[in-house]
């Protein structure tokens, strides 16, 4: 069976043919070049540097929860704001405070019969989680040291390659390697004077002081190409950092309107059972600490962390320039 190509239904079943075939080379280059982006991203170093900016700002945000539930000045400030004094006297709720953030902190260890059982069980369990915020902060600081050690030593390596000096010999016909530093070479080069006795041409002498000063300059232009590598990388991290932080900032307040929801999520998450449930009629711990008052801890602390990150950008800018 045969086929008219000046028929109209031919051409135009060709035309179409030739535009799905096009559209299909398209779509595998573009998929060729965004795998071949994405490898370039996903590099070991580029990795140390994404999770280097997680740990700060992870670091950055729990550092000011841990500063401000121990702030009392905070408390005192929330307990007028929220008329707490109203329905306990000032003295008996900085009593009450003092002997909370006592117990947290493990300045004490065991509270005092202002709270009841059930407060005392739920204030143990905060107590325990504010030992494990110490620790996780240990741990990121931990992390940054090595990511940070990566980080300087694949820039180190990158930029630390010596070009070869084919001039270079002992006069003693030792070959030493192209690479060797000043006092190595020295070394070969007294050891070959002792062992053959023999007077070191001056001109010869000249021109291997003429290559350790090289050799010597050769490394201060590594060590200071090095230094602007770790500059550039280390400000972007800083201002990458705040670019992040900033997406957070602008989340959070998208989820204020929601924090009933993750505040219970949080304690099903960390607390057990029904322990940190109070009722106001029999609890004081809620009377002192009502929900509006975590509702501006947050606030505070997301804020605070975001003003640090920035004037850590900010001064990430300043640095990679």
């Amino acid at each position: 069976m045969t086929t008219d190509i000046n028929d109209p239904r031919e051409k135009g079943n060709m035309g179409k043919q030739s535009r799905i075939s096009l559209l299909f080379e398209f779509l595998c280059d573009s998929t060729k070049a965004c795998l071949g982006r994405i490898r370039q991203i996903l590099t070991a170093r580029n990795l140390a540097a994404g999770g280097f900016v997680i740990a700060i700002i992870c670091f950055i945000f729990l550092a000011n929860t841990q500063y401000m539930f121990f702030d009392k000045g905070f408390y005192y400030d929330e307990y007028e704001k929220l008329g707490v004094y109203s329905r306990i006297s000032e003295g008996t709720a900085e009593m009450m405070t003092e002997d909370m953030l006592g117990f947290i902190t493990g300045s004490s260890d065991s509270l005092t019969d202002m709270f009841n059982e059930k407060e005392k069980a739920h204030l143990g369990d905060v107590r325990r989680l504010f030992f494990a915020n110490w620790l996780v902060l240990a741990s990121l600081l931990a992390i940054m040291l090595l990511l940070a050690l990566y980080i300087n030593y694949t820039n180190r390596s990158s930029g630390s390659q010596v070009s070869p000096d084919p001039d270079f010999h002992t006069y003693s016909g030792l070959k030493a390697d192209h690479q060797a530093d000043s006092k190595t070479r020295s070394q070969l080069d007294s050891q070959a004077n002792l062992q053959t006795g023999l007077q070191v041409d001056p001109q010869t002498d000249r021109k291997a002081k003429k290559e350790l000063k090289q050799d010597r300059k050769q490394k201060t232009r590594e060590r200071i190409s090095t230094l602007k590598k770790l500059k550039t990388v280390y400000g972007k991290i800083l201002v990458q950092q705040g670019f992040v932080m900033s997406g957070i900032l602008v989340f959070s307040f998208i989820v204020r309107r929601s924090f009933s929801f993750f505040f219970t999520a949080f304690h099903r998450m960390f607390f057990s059972g029904s322990s940190w449930l109070f009722n106001p009629e029999t609890d004081m711990m809620i009377v002192l600490l009502p929900q509006h008052f975590f509702v501006h801890a947050t606030a505070a602390i997301v804020i605070r962390s975001f003003l640090f990150c920035i004037a850590l950008s900010a001064l990430g800018f300043f640095i990679k320039k």
